[in-house]
């Protein structure tokens, strides 16, 4: 079943409970979160079809944060009748990022919790020039690891995932954030211990991005840790939004 034509339950739709939206890693598609249903039953998750991928394949994959926000947040305005939350890992965290804030330039509703996974604030960020070629990307993709040696080496694979890929990476290395006021939403910054860049002391840094409550929670592993570490991080995820109520009338 899907919600309008930018978001799909994955794979069990659960009827009045609270939502968690969820946005993969530059590459990633509904794949990533097929467990989390099971191990999150209280709520309904719900991933974004991303174009170039799942059901959108045949669709150009957009190559900046402003061509594909305004698109989520269209298909998040057909699902407001009841709280949610939004988890974002890498790429996923930072269109999250964005998604909360096009929700308060709109006066929409906005999630009663952020989760960004494995990503620099704005703050660290410098917005540089996309990779040129393929080879750039590849180098990058072996660097970051979680690209299995075997798909690197099919060439029919890579043609079907570069363009994703080239867009997604650019989407990333071109973003700067506006100078806006912080949040005031809660947000929960998720690092891993082995991380090279995302990791604990850098996610601190999201702790600027808001005005309400900030955790920072860490699961073992690298930048991959939503593969390789994921039920710690389903964990985590599963504490952070009890911890909020979500969906309880008495939380406000």
């Amino acid at each position: 079943m899907t919600v309008g034509a930018r978001w799909g339950r994955v794979p069990v739709p659960r009827p009045g409970a609270p939502q968690l939206l969820c946005l993969p890693y530059a590459g990633g598609n509904s794949r990533i979160f097929a467990g989390w249903p099971r191990a999150l039953p209280r709520y309904e998750v719900v991933v974004a079809a991303l174009p170039g991928r799942d059901r959108r394949f045949g669709e150009s994959p957009p190559d900046r944060m402003t061509r594909l926000v305004p698109q989520l947040a269209a298909g998040v305005g057909t699902m407001l009748d009841r709280p949610y939350a939004v988890f974002g890992h890498s790429m996923g965290a930072l269109v999250a990022f964005e998604l909360a804030r096009w929700s308060r330039h709109r006066g929409s509703p906005e999630p009663s919790l952020l989760l960004l996974s494995g990503c620099t604030p704005p703050a660290l960020r410098v917005p540089s020039a996309p990779d040129a070629d393929v080879k750039s990307l590849l180098r990058r993709l072996k660097q970051l690891g979680g690209t299995p040696a075997e798909a690197l080496a099919d060439p029919e694979l890579l043609h079907v995932l570069l363009p994703v890929l080239k867009a997604d990476f650019a989407l990333v290395d071109t973003y700067a954030a506006a100078s806006e006021p912080p949040l005031s939403i809660p947000l929960t910054a998720i690092a891993g211990t082995g991380d090279p860049d995302a990791h604990p002391e850098a996610m601190r840094g999201w702790a600027e991005e808001t005005t309400g409550t900030f955790e920072l929670r860490t699961v073992p592993g690298g930048h991959f840790f939503v593969h390789d570490h994921e039920e710690e991080l389903i964990g985590q995820v599963s504490e952070a939004l009890d911890n909020i109520r979500l969906g309880d009338p008495e939380s406000g």
